[in-house]
């Protein structure tokens, strides 16, 4: 069975139920990594260690579909990624390692057997490797800029949780970004969800340098060079017990978003105004609303942009609708470059 996405600029067409052929096995459990999805680290029959993530329907039964396409949506925008590929687990494999089995406060659940969703262990190349930066740290990013790019993408994709990367130090002590945890894009583990701007946005404001009008313009010009069809190959990898239907049509709806300018445009433009209302409402907050970030309403329309921080009835998109929010005033870059 075949599907094809019809759009303005070209037709994508890719098989539903395509085989994958020969993926490795899952010999080896090491340990449990930290995770709501609760992934652990394996090593395969190729000798190389993994972090897995188990298929299984009460984590989301979209979650290893939406780990694919986003990883190769940004590896496909020229962002990095750890390379991710197919991993099979025997019955054999999960009974003998009953310490890899999910953990809820009620009891404990067997992973399903079968495929497996699993990247490359970049920490296993003998480079430091960090989760959370110290401050001082953040002017050592190569590749701040980066998350610019990966936030729109994230906003176009409905990514519902917030951006996660881990940062490696190279010889110099300079730190490269490589972008993970896509099982909430494409509206979430269940694709039920159509979050806001700020529910993707990485959490320490810190790595987001202010954007020139050069750099937007160079956003939209990077995500129209992405080649779909390259995309929708990845779907030929995908197992089938992996597509959902809710998954399959967000795909659809990814795929004519990145195909529209003014869609491209519109999602640069809701990361540029968050982020502005995010940096006046952490200053106005300190002292009017001590507002945290974590109030934040991700999944209702942010107050028009202007709001007024005198009227009382305005609300804020940040400390919640009985706040008062604070002005937001547009660059001029943006108005003047069309967005």
């Amino acid at each position: 069975m075949h599907a094809v996405i019809h759009t303005k600029y070209r037709n994508v067409s890719w098989g539903y139920e395509m085989s994958v052929n020969g993926p490795i096995e899952a010999v080896r459990f090491l340990r449990k990594l930290r995770g709501s999805s609760q992934p652990v680290l394996i090593e395969a029959s190729d000798g190389l260690q993994y972090v897995l993530k188990f298929h299984c329907s009460q984590l989301g039964s979209n979650q290893l579909f939406n780990e694919a396409i986003g990883n190769r949506l940004f590896h496909l925008a020229g962002l990095s990624t750890p390379e991710w590929k197919v991993v099979r687990l025997s019955e054999e494999f999960i009974q003998a390692n009953t310490a890899c089995w999910f953990e809820s406060e009620q009891c404990r659940h067997r992973p399903e057997a079968g495929m497996a969703f699993a990247t490359f262990y970049l920490a296993g190349r003998n480079q430091r490797l960090f989760e959370i930066l110290p401050g001082g740290y953040f002017s050592r990013v190569r590749n701040q800029c980066d998350f610019w790019l990966a936030w729109v993408l994230d906003i176009l994709g409905g990514h519902t949780d917030n951006r996660q990367a881990i940062f490696l130090e190279a010889d110099d002590r300079i730190l490269d970004a490589s972008f993970i945890d896509h099982g909430h894009f494409l509206g979430g583990d269940r694709g039920e969800c159509t979050p806001v701007a700020l529910a993707s946005r990485y959490l320490d404001r810190r790595i987001y340098k202010s954007l020139s009008d050069r750099e937007a313009a160079s956003l939209q010009r990077r995500i129209l060079a992405i080649d779909l069809t390259k995309l929708t190959e990845v779907f030929e990898q995908i197992p089938g017990a992996w597509k959902t239907e809710s998954a399959i049509g967000r795909f659809k709806e990814l795929l004519v978003r990145l195909n529209k300018p003014a869609q491209i445009r519109k999602a640069i433009r809701s990361a540029v105004q968050c982020e502005n209302e995010i940096r006046g409402i952490e200053h106005y907050g300190e002292i009017h609303c001590g507002g945290r970030l974590q109030d934040a309403h991700l999944y209702s329309a942010l107050p028009a942009t202007g709001a007024d921080v005198q009227n009382p009835g305005t609300g804020c998109s940040v400390c919640g609708p009985e706040r008062r929010g604070v002005a937001f005033v547009q660059p001029p870059w943006l108005k003047a470059a069309g967005f």
